[in-house]
This record gives C-alpha cells, sequence and structure tokens, in this order.
C-alpha cells in the first residue's frame, strides 16, 4: 500500500513553489526567456490536447461497444475470445420454491442459536 509521506510532500510542494517562482521571474524579466517558456508551455498543452483526443476516442469506442453487446439477443453472449454461447432455460421442479423457504427458515434459526451462543459467552 502507498503512503504519503508529509514531511516529502511539503518540501516538494515547497520547491515547486521556489521553482514557479523563478520561471515566473525569468519569464518578466528576459524577453527571450519569455518566449521560450512559452514554446515549451504550447508544446506541453499541444501533447496534452492530444492525448485528450485520443482517450475520448478509446472511451467513445469502448462505451459503442458496450452499447453493441447490450443489444444483442438476450439469449446469446460473446465472451472476450469470439466464441458465442447460447443459454438454455431448464424447467425448474416445483418443489424448489418450498425447499427454498425451508432453508431459510433453517438459516434464520441458526442466526438465531448463534447470537444466543455469543450473548452467553460475553
Amino acid at each position: 500500500m502507498n503512503t504519503i509521506d508529509l514531511g516529502r510532500l511539503l518540501q516538494r510542494g515547497y520547491y515547486v513553489t521556489l521553482g514557479l517562482t523563478s520561471i515566473l521571474l525569468e519569464i518578466t524579466q528576459d524577453a527571450t526567456k519569455r518566449e521560450e517558456r512559452i514554446k515549451d508551455l504550447d508544446r506541453f498543452l499541444d501533447e496534452l490536447v492530444a492525448k485528450g483526443v485520443s482517450t475520448e476516442a478509446e472511451a467513445r469506442s469502448y462505451v459503442d461497444q458496450m452499447m453493441a453487446r447490450s443489444t444483442q439477443a438476450p439469449d446469446t453472449k460473446s465472451d472476450a475470445a469470439g466464441t458465442t454461447v447460447t443459454a438454455v432455460a431448464t424447467p425448474v421442479p416445483d418443489n424448489t420454491e418450498q425447499e427454498l423457504r425451508e432453508l431459510t427458515e433453517q438459516i434464520a434459526k441458526l442466526r438465531q442459536e448463534l447470537e444466543q451462543l455469543r450473548a452467553q459467552k460475553q
């Protein structure tokens, strides 16, 4: 797990502030430095824009694929390998509902017994 070192974080913030101040002073005092920094910033912003455009295209493609999958026939699913699986519904026996009720009652009784045992231990 990645922990945050507060001292290091504050130190980095301090150095970032000093560096930014230094760059701002250079920009205001020297016209050639100003033009150089503006070009660097412009290149960096162009990179960010290009990355944003490609990320948006990837996200749009992913969403379109998900939408296409969700509109397929409900009994046919495709996995990542491209194989198609057809689901077949099997009839459920009539006594399944009764068995489910009985199991639910057994679970409720077991929970009650467990709570009683915990209360006795305390």
